[in-house]
């Protein structure tokens, strides 16, 4: 009298992961270790368009050197939203407007 058991369903787990041989992993943790300031904004300043004046210029430099330091004295991860709360546009929309309204915004005296 052997009973016949019902066949087992099969599982719908996921396999387990070979964290070892795993491209995307092995990827994320290259890119996490290789620079461990990573999160924050690395902001450069950018060399002068051929087209700007040399005082346009060096405003454009000064608001970016301005724009590090500032972004720098942030706690990272509250950078964009206090820049915001403070000077009432966001770091991006900084570096489209005219440079001495930027510069205005940013308490950058035009130096002769």
């Amino acid at each position: 009298m052997s009973k016949k058991q019902p066949p087992q369903p099969e599982s719908t787990a996921p396999a387990q992961l070979n964290l070892v041989s795993s491209k995307r992993l092995l990827a994320l943790r290259h890119t996490g270790t290789d620079d461990k300031n990573s999160d924050a904004p690395s902001i450069t300043p950018e060399t002068p368009a051929l087209t700007e004046d040399r005082e346009t210029a060096r405003l454009r430099m000064l608001i970016n050197q301005r724009l590090a330091e500032i972004m720098d004295q942030l706690p990272t991860g509250k950078q964009n939203n206090l820049f915001k709360i403070r000077y009432g546009v966001t770091s991006s929309e900084i570096r489209l407007l005219p440079p001495k309204r930027a510069a205005r915004i940013l308490k950058i005296k035009a130096q002769k």
